[in-house]
């Protein structure tokens, strides 16, 4: 008899509607037939089972004890037997319990109630029927029928039937509960039969009724048990050159789905009740035979009798195989397929691109959205029509999480996840991370981590090899030749988002729930793997983490674990080049962004399905990491370039009244090449300006090419004193388009904006706040956006105090990030903090102006590519009425050398300095060209200011000698790299004494650079024979030069001046 499934059918299970039972469906083989009308022979209630039956009635979490009720009629507690019409009559059958009907029964039937029958205490029961032992034969095939009649009741209450073999061995018939049947919770009058065959070493079987977890609940009556030894013929070998010819196909659940791809492998994942399923695999299009792969189940705590994987190793890299699963034998075979696949290629193969396909969120299945993702936009969109397209165009798709509402439910992974995706998953690798909801219906026990989203490791047991012996599939990493996919859960890490019982006092409102063992392991094990990356030169890599770092929709859904994941990637881009990309979901709404530093790219790809966030939410901010905020459903497209200019080119989307977009709503080409600009200062020094008014602009020739721009300012013009603050403005007012929502609306707030200038006042003088949808007289509401170094995302990312968690610690208590910052890591003195915070627990400075400062700043711009130009020249404002600084002394020298005895140098200026050195040599050392007739006792003389807190500005040179100077003495500027001497405007010579002013950047300024730093080299002229020079006296107080020395210190300046001059030729 073929049998037909029911979409709602319980997997193991083949539903078959037939007469009432009858003696004369058995013949010959029959080993077993009981209709129970000899133990209900009565119009009475009993719990006596036919011979060698028992039953068993316990608590559900105590066996030892009987089971007390403290509501209830107690001759209903557990297996009872009673005829039909008994049943009906004393438990009044009406529309709600619907008892009536169960037409396929005899007389008597064997029944488990639960309604009215509640336990003392609030306590829950189970009641277990078990037949005889009745005897087969190992290797044999036997079908095992029984009718059933079954109302679910409330979770967590659970029914099962189990055949239990002498050796050990089980194999379930049917299983039922809440989550599987998927709200069609009665299962009236039905025939469920399975046939299976006897494993070796057995040589009995009984069938075992258990009705679980109940307390007033329903139902489960059956009747008529049949077992009857199917004789099977003989089937010879199957012929490996063609498929077998079969127009039935094997009873799947879940088709065949692709995982764990490699260059030289390939998985096939499926899950079917049908014995000992191969996959035939072989090069596509060949004539040559086919390779026959037994499909194995899991082992150990992930073992499931239904999921079978075929690992199909030992592959060509890329290259097309079609394959196809094979059940039954070779008289009777089942065939699904043909389907087909491409191996990843290897280094070598001559191929330079890549195409991914990325969705997250997928659970639900509410109108088809995924079906219509994947068949109107994938299949349409990037496979030119055809599922064979995708295996030839498509590399694997990413899913970073939520593939199904709860984790638990085997229907809602078959209907809402696999079902929507067979036209490509059979075709294309999955590489999935997991999301909160795969948690959900799970074992929350916190000491047991095999039981953490069980189901959804067990659909993706050979999605990857595992790489935590202690917490197996939460976390690994696979290549794609320049690129790396990793793949991780946040869910341990997280204090809110792990488990559906997060925002309870049982679990502390989440906190009990964090595992700091875990994010420890799990975060050693990335740190390992990113110094791999970079020993392996990677030129992209990918984060699939659920869980966001940042949100602009929802703050309330970060987890700042992920933080220290995303800064090492950002660190790895910006010492490598490399183009990296975080892909997050777990927040039902569309945002792009990226780093300021690295050409990295934040993506949140979701949602597939579900219900997308609110239009206005009460956490919305415009962060400014991200640029385009989009509040649709859709999905995503990721093309990797390998070529000599390495890029990354991402496209979006998006899904509207149930129709795809047939071209992208979104896109960015990332690419690790230079920008060739430098900005120019139109007005570089401003001079006195009040605070409120300070505008900073910049122009460009090529200025439609820019994406965005990154201002610094600075107390010092190096911008790299470590005593002076370097603050980044950069982000959302400083890009030509910023997508956010303003109210309900989707706004541009960038749009008409002039990027090339900054109201650097005005920013700090009207702030932005930060949660804007928030009262301003809250706490929360009087947050604003700060300017800070490294740029604001950082401040959002670490500071507490920004996030949002509207519970705070606890209930009630109301401090904005309590939970978010608790899960962080414990470092050496008790504190949580990230390693990778670069504020550590200190506060972040913020700029605030003030009067009486003096700012320099600079400015570079982005092309649309995220390629960096160099920075502009330094410019500089003064806030206010600054008052007068006097000139101070910033260098005073003797001097020593050649004539030089008690000679000194001083420089006096307003500006100060980090550094600053006067040095001797002799004129002969540098090769001065001296005029004939003259000569220069005094040797040559220079002096070096480094690192100054001014640009521009002046300083005043006194040169003070032991005796007076002879008649027509004469003070040359000359150049260390050609010898050439050059008259000092504005020299004065008094008896002993030289003085001059030199102006940095200015013509005396040997560098010829406004960049805080003075050189000048001078020597001192005098008729042949004027003077006699003075001898040497040694200055203990100051450094002691000697000849050589001094000379390659003066060459060495020489050459400096010679490579900035070609630095900036």
């Amino acid at each position: 008899m073929e049998c037909s499934m029911s979409r709602y059918a319980i997997k193991a299970a083949c539903l078959v509607v037939t007469l009432p039972f009858s003696a004369a469906l058995f013949a010959q083989n029959a080993v077993v037939s009981e209709s129970f009308d000899t133990a209900s022979p009565t119009d009475q209630v009993t719990d006596t089972p036919p011979e060698g039956w028992t039953i068993s009635t316990y608590y559900t979490d105590d066996l030892s004890s009987p089971v007390a009720l403290s509501q209830g009629k107690p001759e209903w507690l557990g297996w009872k037997f009673v005829q039909k019409a008994t049943w009906n009559r004393l438990l009044t059958p009406n529309s709600s319990n619907q008892r009536a009907g169960f037409n396929l029964a005899s007389n008597g039937i064997a029944v488990a109630e639960s309604d009215g029958l509640r336990p003392l205490n609030g306590r829950r029961f189970t009641t277990k029927l078990s037949s005889a032992a009745f005897p087969v034969e190992a290797g044999q095939s036997y079908s095992i029928a029984f009718d059933s009649h079954y109302l679910q009741g409330q979770k967590p209450q659970n029914a099962s039937a189990v055949a239990v073999f002498s050796n050990g061995s089980t194999h379930t018939l049917v299983q039922y509960d809440i989550d599987t049947l998927d709200g069609q919770n009665h299962q009236p009058n039905r025939t469920l039969s399975q046939t299976v065959t006897v494993p070796n070493g057995a040589t009995t079987v009984n069938v075992q009724w258990l009705f679980d977890n109940t307390a007033n609940n329903w139902y489960w009556a059956i009747d008529n048990l049949r077992i009857e030894k199917k004789e099977v013929e003989v089937a010879p070998p199957f012929d490996s050159s063609a498929l077998p010819q079969s127009n039935k196909k094997p009873t799947m659940t879940v088709s065949p789905t692709l995982q764990g791809p490699g260059p030289d492998r390939m998985v096939v994942m499926f899950e079917t009740t049908e014995a000992e399923p191969t996959v035939w695999v072989r090069k596509h299009g060949s004539s040559e035979a086919y390779t026959i792969v037994a499909a194995k189940n899991a082992e150990g705590n992930l073992a499931d009798e239904k999921i079978f994987f075929a690992a199909i190793e030992g592959l060509d890299s890329n290259t097309l195989y079609e394959y196809a699963v094979i059940t039954g034998n070779s008289l009777a075979p089942k065939l699904a397929g043909p389907y087909a696949f491409k191996t990843w290629p290897k280094e070598g193969d001559g191929v330079d691109k890549a195409h991914f396909i990325t969705v997250s969120d997928t659970q639900d299945g509410l109108q088809e959205r995924f079906k219509n993702i994947i068949e109107q936009g994938v299949l349409a969109l990037d496979c030119g029509g055809s599922s064979l397209g995708c295996a030839q165009n498509i590399a694997a798709m990413l899913v970073p999480g939520d593939l199904v509402s709860t984790g638990s439910a085997r229907a809602q992974w078959a209907n809402h996840f696999f079902a929507p995706m067979q036209a490509i998953s059979a075709y294309v690798p999955i590489i999935p991370a997991p999301g909160n909801h795969e948690y959900y219906g799970e074992d929350r026990v916190q000491s047991d981590t095999n039981a953490w989203m069980k189901t959804y490791r067990k659909y993706f047991y050979q999605a990857a090899p595992s790489e935590s012996e202690k917490y197996p599939q939460h976390w690994f990493h696979t290549d794609y030749l320049g690129l790396r996919i990793i793949s991780s859960d946040f869910n341990p890490a997280s204090a809110m988002h792990n488990t559906s019982g997060w925002n309870t006092a049982t679990y502390d409102f989440g906190r009990t729930l964090f595992r700091e063992d875990y994010m420890r392991e799990h975060l050693n094990w990335f740190t390992n793997l990113m110094a791999d990356t970079k020993a392996k030169q990677k030129s992209h890599v990918f984060l699939l983490n659920h869980h966001p770092c940042l949100s602009t929709k929802w703050r309330g859904g970060e987890v700042v674990a992920a933080c220290d994941f995303i800064a090492q990637l950002e660190s790895y881009g910006e010492q490598t080049g490399a183009i990296t990309a975080n892909l997050n979901g777990h927040v039902h709404t569309y945002e792009r962004g990226n780093s300021m530093n690295a050409r990295h790219l934040w993506l949140t790809v979701a949602s597939a399905s579900g219900d997308l966030e609110p239009a206005q939410m009460p956490e919305d901010t415009d962060l400014d990491v991200f640029v385009n905020t989009d509040n649709a459903f859709g999905y995503g497209r990721l093309r990797v370039d390998f070529g000599k200019t390495k890029a990354l080119q991402w496209e979006r989307h998006n899904l509207r009244n149930n129709t795809i977009s047939s071209v992208p709503d979104d896109a960015i080409e990332i690419t690790n090449n230079t920008f060739n600009a430098k900005p120019v200062l139109p007005q570089r020094f401003l001079g006195q300006v009040e605070p409120d008014t300070v505008t900073l602009a910049y122009s460009l020739p090529n200025q439609a090419d820019v994406y965005e721009a990154q201002w610094q300012v600075s107390q010092h013009p190096s911008f790299s004193n470590a005593s002076a603050t370097v603050f980044d403005v950069w982000g959302d007012k400083t890009r030509r388009e910023s997508w956010t929502y303003i109210g309900k609306t989707r706004t541009n707030t960038q749009a008409g904006s002039d990027i090339s200038q900054l109201a650097l006042g005005e920013m700090l003088n009207k702030p932005a706040r930060l949660y804007p949808n928030q009262s301003a007289s809250t706490p929360i509401g009087q947050l604003y956006k700060q300017i800070v170094p490294g740029a604001n995302d950082l401040a959002e990312r670490w500071d507490c105090a920004r996030r949002w968690d509207s519970n705070g610690d606890t209930a009630g208590q109301g401090r904005q990030g309590g939970r978010q910052c608790f899960a962080q890591l414990t470092n050496a003195n008790g504190e949580k903090v990230s390693a990778f915070n670069p504020f550590g627990n200190q506060p972040i400075p913020v700029l605030a102006f003030a009067n009486q400062q003096q700012w320099f700043w600079r400015v570079r711009v982005r092309d649309a590519h995220l390629n960096w130009s160099d920075w502009s020249d330094t410019g500089s404002f003064q806030l206010g009425e600054t008052l007068p600084t006097p000139a101070a002394p910033v260098l005073s020298q003797l001097l020593s050398g050649s004539g030089l005895a008690n000679s000194s140098l001083e420089i006096s200026s307003t500006a100060s300095c980090q550094a600053a050195q006067a040095r001797t040599t002799t004129a002969a050392a540098i090769h001065l060209d001296i005029p004939a007739g003259w000569q220069a006792p005094y040797g040559a003389i220079s002096f070096e200011l480094e690192d100054c807190n001014q640009l521009g500005f002046n300083a005043n040179v006194a040169l003070t000698f032991d005796a007076a100077l002879p008649e027509g003495a004469m003070v040359k500027k000359f150049n260390t790299t050609t010898g050439e001497m050059h008259d000092i405007a504005g020299l004065n010579i008094t008896g002993n004494r030289i003085d001059y002013t030199v102006t940095d950047g200015g013509e005396l300024d040997e560098d010829g650079q406004i960049n805080g730093s003075i050189h000048d080299p001078l020597v001192v002229l005098t008729p042949v024979a004027a003077i006699a020079p003075a001898q040497a006296t040694p200055v203990p107080a100051n450094p002691v030069w000697s000849m050589a020395g001094l000379a390659a210190l003066l060459l060495l300046l020489g050459a400096r001046h010679h490579r900035r001059q070609s630095a900036n030729a």
